[in-house]
């Protein structure tokens, strides 16, 4: 199968990325295609590419919080980089057509780990690093550990909700 940088970034819908951050959208994604590329040249699958994401974010949230400017730095930079990887299983799975139920929940899984793990270290990181709160300083801790809490939460919401509307439109299709 022939495949160039091209038909990756074509193989995106024009309405995904409008919705992207700016972020996404001036770096992640143009760096993704090149991943991709790479990726499926090895002969790498999307749902191994979402495992070996959510690895990197872990190890990323992990280094993020070590009391170390350079573990700090190295998972600062993981992290950014399983933006990338997030986008790079989807790339692969359009380009080969290949969307599946195990794909969607490996991706998940993926996400969560970052949004379990990424503002806790985000707090431990403050912690170690910040004078502003004096003895307080735990508080980073603290609210690191409520992002990550709310943000799973709300996600867990989402998803009771939109499970809930898709069997009620199955059972009103019968």
């Amino acid at each position: 199968m022939k495949i160039t940088l091209k038909e990756i970034e074509n193989s995106l819908p024009k309405s995904k990325n409008k919705v992207s951050s700016f972020w996404v959208r001036l770096w992640v994604r143009k760096f993704s295609y090149l991943i991709t590329y790479i990726c499926l040249k090895i002969g790498l699958s999307a749902n191994t590419v979402s495992v070996i994401s959510a690895i990197d974010a872990l190890l990323g949230c992990i280094l993020l919080s070590i009391n170390n400017t350079y573990a700090m730095l190295a998972g600062v930079i993981l992290i950014n980089f399983w933006i990338v990887l997030d986008c790079v299983d989807g790339n692969i799975a359009r380009f080969l057509k290949k969307s599946t139920r195990s794909g969607e929940f490996f991706d998940a899984i993926s996400g969560y780990v970052v949004c379990a793990f990424a503002y806790f270290a985000t707090g431990i990181a403050a912690y170690h690093t910040s004078t502003l709160l004096g003895k307080y300083q735990y508080v980073f801790i603290i609210l690191g550990g409520l992002a990550s809490i709310t943000d799973l939460y709300s996600r867990l919401i989402y998803q009771k909700y939109t499970c809930t509307c898709l069997m009620l439109a199955q059972q009103d299709g019968k």
